[in-house]
């Protein structure tokens, strides 16, 4: 499977890119905390992600239909982000699978329900701060099995 840059553009269907655009001003982040569900606090936790084994196989995705899902870097190194796209049903559809390539000090936002597999680093460890909108709803977390795995190579990267 081929590993594309992660750019707005191409994220755009899945979530948004954080990074501040330069400039002294204030950027602020309204996508990180999204949920339709009233009474909403935000979680924040730092997640230590690991690099990946070579080769990556993606056999369970999962997704958060209730909020949006943020991770941000704290440290500097490449990550692979693992999403999915929807069949009408609302299920993954694994012909529409796509990884990126995310750059370092660059952190992104997962839009409410979009299946992803789990973050993986592929420098080193890096830890994460991740911010999602927490309420307390049951099946905050949908998980998903890939009928046949899908392998990433290392050399797939860009």
């Amino acid at each position: 499977m081929r590993v594309e840059p992660l750019t707005d553009t191409s994220f755009a269907a899945f979530g948004a890119l954080i990074r501040h655009p330069g400039g002294s001003e204030r950027h602020y982040l309204p996508a990180v905390l999204a949920t339709p569900l009233p009474d909403a606090r935000p979680a924040l936790w730092i997640h230590p992600v690991k690099p990946a084994q070579w080769p990556l196989r993606i056999d369970k995705l999962e997704r958060h239909p209730h909020g949006a899902q943020s991770f941000m870097p704290l440290g500097s190194g490449h990550a692979l982000v693992v999403v999915c796209g929807k069949d009408a049903e609302g299920m993954p559809d694994p012909k529409a699978l796509r990884a990126f390539l995310c750059p370092p000090a660059t952190g992104f936002t997962y839009h409410p329900g979009v299946w992803h597999h789990g973050l993986t680093s592929i420098d080193a460890a890096i830890d994460f701060v991740v911010v999602m909108a927490a309420h307390g709803v049951t099946g905050e977390t949908d998980w998903f099995s890939l009928p046949t795995a899908i392998t990433i190579e290392h050399r797939d990267l860009p």
